[in-house]
């Protein structure tokens, strides 16, 4: 650990500079004046970044996580881009368990076995295996082959509205709090960008 000239650890102070800036930037929102989007903290380097995610995830504040980059780190991203992945190719085993485990459809581990059991036995995928046994996951099953149905329909933006359209983006809240929903509707936005583009 770094100490500093008075004695205290660096990132003891870092810490506690960070949660008093997350706990400002909080009392401004609460104020209904300023958006999320109106607020930028600025840090002499990127180190010191990670202190002021942390601190305003701590306290629910959403934000943007510095640089691109960051945005594909996030679980919720990564959720969504297996559940592309899959659409893209269904026999990726490894996207749709995936998905499958995620606040998408919440599947507990016991289930996840319980289908890794029955592809197993039919010899196939993971989606082969959910095909035949669609009566033990009606509502999975349905869901599922309604966005393979739009996949080769829509553009990229047009199929995240279709999946945020419904209460997706209320799970992937309830599962990881509310920089989940703002990380989503990010990965929205770019998805515009590159189709608008």
């Amino acid at each position: 650990h770094e100490i500093a000239n008075d004695g205290k650890d660096v990132s003891d102070r870092r810490d506690a500079i960070a949660s008093h800036t997350a706990t400002i930037v909080k009392n401004i929102l609460d104020d209904q004046k300023y958006t999320p989007g109106d607020i930028l903290i600025l840090s002499r380097n990127r180190t010191a970044i990670k202190f002021y995610e942390e601190a305003l995830r701590k306290i629910n504040v959403p934000f943007v996580p510095s640089g691109r980059g960051a945005l594909a780190d996030t679980c919720e991203v990564n959720d969504i881009l297996n559940l592309l992945r899959w659409l893209i190719y269904r026999d990726d085993n490894s996207a749709l368990a995936g998905v499958l485990r995620s606040p998408i459809f919440r599947f507990s581990q016991a289930e996840l076995q319980k289908l890794l059991t029955f592809r197993q036995q039919s010899g196939g995928t993971l989606w082969k295996g959910l095909s035949i046994h669609k009566n033990s996951w009606p509502e999975c099953f349905a869901q599922l082959n309604s966005w393979l149905d739009y996949s080769g329909k829509l553009s990229s933006h047009s199929l995240l509205r279709n999946f945020f359209q419904g209460d997706l983006l209320d799970r992937f809240e309830a599962a990881l709090g509310e920089q989940a929903r703002y990380n989503l509707l990010r990965l929205y936005d770019l998805a515009l960008e590159h189709d608008a583009g």
